[in-house]
C-alpha cells in the first residue's frame, strides 16, 4: 500500500519535470525578448537583486554590495535540456551567469556557475555543482579565503583521480606514480584540516555572498547518477508490474520454481546523514537553496521585482514631498496653534 502512495508521488513529481522542461523551451524567446529590453534600462539588475526575496538576501552580506551594485545582467539557462529534443535532458540542472561592470572586489566580468540534478546510489537526489575561482583584486577577498581554499581542495581532489585512473590501467605498479599520489593525498589532508579548521571560525550566517561559487554538495559522478536512475525506473516499472517492495527491497516477481528473478534497493537519505567530511569542506551548506531561488524565482520574476523598487522609490518620494510641506507648515503657524500632523501614505 504504501510502496504504491510513494509511487504516485512520484508520478507527481514526473509531471512537474515535464512541466518545467516545456516551460523552459517556450519561454525562452520572451526571456530573450526581455533581456534586450533591460539592457537599455540603467542598472536594471542591480535594483532587481536589491529588491531580492528573503531566500537570497539574507545571504547577502554588506562587504558585497559593493559588487552586486555593479551586476549588469544575471541569466539563467537549463543546459541539459536540447533544443533539438525537447522531450529529453534533465530541467533541473541549471547554469547561473553573473556579468558586472568594473567592480572594487574582483577582476572577472562574469561568473559562471553550473549545477547538475543528480541521483545517488543511496537514493539521494539534489544538485552538485564544481568551485569557481574568482580573482580577487588584491585584499578585497570577501570570502576570507575560503573560496581560494576550497577550490584548491577541489583541484587536488581532481588530480587524485586522474592519478589513480592511470594506475588502474597499468599492468606494472609505476613507483613514481605511487609517490605522486602519495604527495597528492598528503597535499589534500593539509588542505582539507586547514578549510575545516577555517570553516569554523566564520559564522555561517556572516558567509559572503560570493562563497556560494564555492557549494559542491554531494559527490556524486554523472556515471553514478545514470546508474541510479536506470534501477529507479527498472524498480517502478517492477512495482507497476505487481511486485513487491518489502523493507526498502523490490523483491520481484518469481520463476516457476519459486526462485526470485532480482531485486533493487533503494534508501533515501537526509542532509543530516550525508558522510561528515562531505559537510566539514562545504563552504556554503545553503547553495543548493540560493541556486534554485536564483533560478526559479529571481530571475522569472526579474519585472516583478523591479517594479517593487520603483514603486518604494515612488512612495518614499512622496512621503519626503509631504514630510517638507509639514515642516513648512510648522514654521509658519503661530505660536497658539498646533503642530501640523506628518502625513505619511502607506505603500501598495
Amino acid at each position: 500500500m504504501y510502496e504504491h502512495l510513494a509511487e504516485i508521488e512520484k508520478r507527481f513529481e514526473d509531471v512537474e519535470v515535464k512541466l518545467l522542461r516545456q516551460n523552459y523551451i517556450l519561454t525562452q524567446p520572451i526571456y530573450a525578448e526581455r533581456a534586450k529590453l533591460v539592457q537599455k534600462i540603467p542598472h536594471f539588475w542591480a535594483i532587481v537583486a536589491e529588491e531580492a526575496p528573503e531566500e537570497i538576501d539574507r545571504r547577502i552580506q554588506p562587504c558585497d554590495t559593493a559588487a552586486l551594485s555593479l551586476l549588469q545582467q544575471i541569466e539563467v539557462t537549463r543546459f541539459e535540456v536540447l533544443h533539438d529534443a525537447p522531450e529529453t535532458g534533465e530541467p533541473r540542472s541549471v547554469k547561473i551567469v553573473f556579468s558586472f561592470r568594473e567592480n572594487p572586489l574582483f577582476e572577472d566580468q562574469v561568473l559562471e556557475k553550473k549545477f547538475w540534478y543528480r541521483r545517488g546510489k543511496d537514493g539521494w537526489t539534489g544538485l552538485v555543482s564544481d568551485p569557481v575561482r574568482i580573482h580577487w583584486k588584491k585584499g578585497k577577498d570577501v570570502t576570507e579565503g575560503l573560496l581560494d581554499e576550497a577550490v584548491d581542495l577541489f583541484e587536488v581532489t581532481i588530480q587524485i583521480k586522474e592519478v589513480e585512473g592511470q594506475m588502474a590501467n597499468q599492468s606494472r605498479k609505476d613507483h613514481s606514480m605511487q609517490e605522486r599520489l602519495d604527495e597528492l593525498l598528503t597535499l589534500h589532508q593539509n588542505l582539507a584540516d586547514k578549510l575545516a579548521n577555517n570553516l569554523k571560525i566564520v559564522p555561517q550566517d556572516a558567509v559572503s555572498f560570493f562563497a556560494w561559487f564555492g557549494y559542491r554538495g554531494r559527490e556524486v559522478s554523472a556515471e553514478e547518477s545514470a546508474e541510479a536512475n536506470r534501477k529507479e525506473t527498472h524498480m517502478r516499472n517492477n512495482l507497476k508490474s505487481g511486485n513487491e517492495i518489502v523493507a526498502g527491497k523490490l523483491i520481484e516477481a518469481q520463476d516457476g520454481d519459486g526462485k526470485e528473478v532480482g531485486s533493487i534497493v533503494s534508501k533515501a537519505i537526509s542532509l543530516d546523514e550525508l558522510d561528515g567530511n562531505e559537510l566539514d569542506h562545504e563552504i556554503f551548506p545553503a547553495g543548493e537553496e540560493l541556486a534554485v531561488a536564483i533560478s526559479e524565482d529571481l530571475f522569472p520574476g526579474a519585472i516583478k521585482y523591479f517594479t517593487q523598487a520603483q514603486e518604494k522609490d515612488a512612495t518614499d518620494s512622496n512621503e519626503e514631498e509631504d514630510a517638507g510641506e509639514s515642516d513648512s507648515d510648522s514654521e509658519g503657524s503661530t505660536g497658539s496653534e498646533e503642530p501640523a500632523t506628518k502625513r505619511l501614505k502607506t505603500g501598495p
